[in-house]
């Protein structure tokens, strides 16, 4: 059980600030600017997965 507690805790520390770095990052950017910066970075996070993950079926 304290196990679970300490994941979450650590886990929300993790998220909240990759998502500051992303708020801080973006901040500058127009609306289309930031979909495209998006659409750029899933396409990335794709073809990496593609590249280096195990074939599931």
């Amino acid at each position: 059980m304290h196990l679970d507690i300490g994941h979450m805790i650590v886990s929300s520390v993790v998220h909240g600030l990759v998502y500051d770095v992303i708020f801080k990052t973006t901040r500058h950017l127009s609306i289309v600017q930031t979909a495209g910066l998006a659409i750029v970075a899933i396409a990335a996070v794709w073809v990496t997965a593609k590249i280096f993950g195990g074939k599931r079926r």
